[in-house]
């Protein structure tokens, strides 16, 4: 790999020339090895106002991040130690899951982590009428299902928001001190959190505006997470790009101090639950279109977040790249135009500078 001579301003020009053709308001960039960070580059402001500069710890609202660097990594944590089995049927851990449906009676942990369970992607849970936890939790665990396991990859937010109930519950702990007490402790990763408190509102960077023109800042993005108080398996984590890189660290390390090798290796490579899929063990691997662009390695890795979030670890190139933007500000419709083209772009321009394309 080149030294990163130079490498942070041809990053920094790339990600200013997406921030002038509106695909975000601002981003942080990180690089690192598994020696650590080569270079953190960050441009922008919160806002198209350009009122508040981003800065390189600001928070993001991860949203689907949180599936790989919460709820995941608690999950790998679990496993190492021979807590959780994968191949379990659900209906062990959390009864209430079994209905009618003989389908049910065959969905395990695994297929809630690679997506192949045959639940929906989505539903509007949030809209519905006002309940107390325990109800909003057992409507959740009676879903019907789309398909049949095994039948085709759903990405499926479902999945993951009952992986965190059944987390928790397995434990005894409400996620976040499971997340502090697995994940985020042992890491160091000390500025990631679910709900931030009020003091740290104005370095939470702005999603979506709502109909008044108020951006959402400080609390979740993701509506669904907001009808679980902000506390999910699928979004709600907030972090600065700094702890994200000491994830990417230790998994590029092969896990070391945190996750058992093995471990690492049997969540990071493709499930293979679904003929085709990409999709890991909560996290996805290097398909056609790879959001990480097209020099990533084969042995890649990574995840993505609605907000505009994604992180891609590379060991084929001792390589990751933390890319935070805001790119559903001020709304999500204006994230389809650009977002999508300038993400890979980055991720390009940094394998191209580093002379690894």
């Amino acid at each position: 790999m080149k030294q990163a001579q130079d490498t942070e301003s041809v990053w920094r020009r790339t990600l200013l020339q997406a921030v002038a053709e509106q695909a975000f308001p601002g981003a942080v960039l990180k690089v690192g090895s598994r020696e650590g960070v080569l270079a953190t580059v960050a441009v922008g402001w919160h806002t198209y106002a350009q009122e508040r500069e981003l800065r390189s710890d600001d928070l993001f609202d991860l949203a689907s991040l949180t599936k790989v660097v919460g709820t995941t990594s608690i999950a790998m944590r679990l496993h190492g130690r021979g807590e959780l089995d994968l191949a379990a049927p659900l209906g062990d851990y959390l009864p209430e899951f079994l209905t009618d449906d003989p389908r049910r009676h065959r969905i395990t942990v695994a297929h809630l982590l690679a997506h192949a369970s045959g639940l929906p992607a989505w539903l509007p849970f949030h809209r519905g009428p006002t309940e107390s936890l325990s109800e909003r939790r057992q409507r959740l665990l009676t879903t019907a299902l789309e398909e049949a396991p095994e039948e085709a990859t759903i990405y499926s937010d479902l999945g993951l928001m009952i992986l965190g109930f059944l987390l928790s519950e397995q434990t005894g702990l409400p996620l976040p001190v499971l997340a502090q007490q697995e994940v985020l402790g042992p890491l160091g990763m000390d500025e990631t959190m679910y709900t931030p408190a009020a003091a740290l509102k104005d370095r939470c960077v702005p999603t979506e505006c709502n109909e008044a023109g108020v951006p959402c800042q400080g609390v979740v993005h993701d509506e669904n997470s907001r009808w679980l108080d902000g506390v999910a398996g699928h979004a709600g984590l907030f972090a600065p790009a700094a702890d994200l890189a000491r994830l990417a660290t230790c998994l590029l390390r092969g896990g070391a101090p945190v996750f058992a090798h093995d471990t690492v290796e049997r969540f990071t490579r493709p499930a293979g639950l679904v003929s085709g899929s990409t999709r890991c063990l909560g996290w996805d691997g290097v398909g056609v279109a790879c959001s990480g662009g097209r020099y990533i390695g084969p042995h890649g890795f990574g995840h993505t977040g609605f907000t505009g979030t994604s992180l891609w670890i590379d060991p084929d190139h001792d390589l990751f790249i933390v890319l935070l933007t805001n790119a559903v500000h001020p709304r999500r419709e204006t994230k389809a135009a650009r977002f999508f083209p300038w993400r890979r772009a980055v991720h390009e321009s940094v394998y191209t500078a580093l002379g690894l394309a």
